[in-house]
């Protein structure tokens, strides 16, 4: 659920000395120390939004005409340093599943504009010797359905189910 957190600084100064104690804690005896929070995207376990996306040869590709597979899609942008990195530890994982008929990869170009031709886009795609489909999203109907803003890259795995499985946003290998 949400949470909103307020603080109102009342006897705040700036330009002052910090005392000593102001940021001292002491951890009670029996507190658990946390490594990580794990935030889990509210998609995950809900069944897939629908979306459109077409491919450099203009092939529309929907949530319905992939049901059945397991999906991994890939937000990324030409502009995206993030994105390639990511994408060849991807293309490693594509690799091994790219003959499966059950598993679908799409690398979905989200942040290049509509009018930014589709050589442009795939000329850095096929520089960094990347394989894997490349998709467009000019309607924006992935970008809206999985709620990707400015968080590249982006990677939902979907089940065969059609639930997300899995929501990543930003690169960690």
């Amino acid at each position: 659920s949400d949470v909103t957190l307020t603080a109102e600084f009342t006897a705040a100064r700036l330009n002052v000395p910090a005392d000593r104690d102001a940021f001292r804690f002491e951890a009670p005896a029996d507190a658990t120390i946390v490594e990580q929070f794990v935030y889990r995207d509210p998609l995950v376990g809900q069944p897939s939004p629908n979306f459109t996306v077409r491919t450099l040869d203009g092939e529309s590709v929907t949530r319905e005409s992939l049901a059945g597979k397991v999906v991994v899609i890939d937000f990324w942008a030409t502009w995206c340093k993030a994105c390639f990195d990511a994408l060849p530890e991807l293309e490693r994982v594509f690799q091994q599943y790219k003959d499966d008929d059950r598993v679908a990869f799409l690398a979905v170009n989200v942040e290049d504009e509509t009018a930014v031709p589709d050589k442009a886009v795939e000329s850095p795609f096929r520089g960094a010797k990347l394989t894997i489909p490349i998709y467009r999203d000019p309607q924006r109907s992935a970008h809206d359905a999985f709620a990707v803003q400015g968080m590249l890259p982006a990677t939902v795995i979907l089940g065969p189910d059609g639930r997300v499985q899995d929501y990543m946003r930003g690169f960690d290998e």
